[in-house]
């Protein structure tokens, strides 16, 4: 309630009573909530420091208890997020870690067509992607159009999303053919799933037009 109606410190000097009262009780999921409750606190406040203090208290635990189930998969994921948000260069390398525990906890407990496991997935070649690792973004997107397909649908705005930024790379690469390709697949999806107005099917005409010169 507190956290909901932005009353941050007594937030978390709640948070510190349930800590509290939950260090004799021997009940590590609930610690485990509390922790990731002050590392969203702290997160609002922008302290990011301290939201990686908490959370990385969470996955200590999660880890100790269950390292390939969902909690696990869930906190290894949130602090991949953090870390490749914080400035800090020695950060990126233990978000690269971060993401791959939680896709491979995330596979292990929910299974890879599992849309939790998907959107991790995402992320993680968002993060390729920033840190210049195109060609490694691209292939891991290619593999997830099958499972994207038969999870989401097609049409779906996940495959949308999916062939877009594989035919942005694509371009950036200069693959022109491949591009065209790949983006006018998209434009396919956008026009039936959007109409030909929408935003993202005008801005996606315009790089297939681009393409076709």
């Amino acid at each position: 309630v507190y956290k909901r109606q932005k009353r941050h410190e007594d937030a978390l000097s709640q948070c510190e009573k349930s800590l509290q009262l939950l260090k004799d009780c021997g009940q590590p999921e609930k610690t485990c909530s509390v922790y990731r409750d002050m590392a969203a606190i702290e997160q609002d406040k922008g302290h990011l420091d301290r939201a990686i203090e908490h959370l990385s208290k969470a996955h200590a635990i999660a880890m100790s208890h269950g390292p390939e189930e969902l909690e696990g998969a869930q906190i290894s994921h949130s602090l991949a997020l953090i870390l490749s948000a914080a400035a800090e260069p020695h950060h990126n390398d233990s978000a690269g870690q971060y993401y791959e525990q939680s896709l491979s906890a995330y596979k292990n407990s929910a299974g890879p067509q599992d849309p939790a496991f998907l959107a991790a997935q995402d992320d993680f070649c968002r993060f390729l992607l920033l840190n210049g690792q195109q060609e490694r973004c691209v292939e891991i997107q290619r593999a997830s159009l099958a499972t994207k397909r038969s999870t989401f649908g097609d049409p779906s705005g996940e495959l949308a999303d999916t062939l877009q930024l594989i035919g942005s790379v694509e371009m950036t690469e200069g693959k022109m053919k491949q591009a065209h390709r790949t983006m006018t697949k998209c434009l396919e999806i956008q026009s039936l799933l959007y109409g030909p107005q929408h935003k993202k099917t005008k801005a996606t005409q315009k790089a297939v037009d681009m393409l076709a010169r």
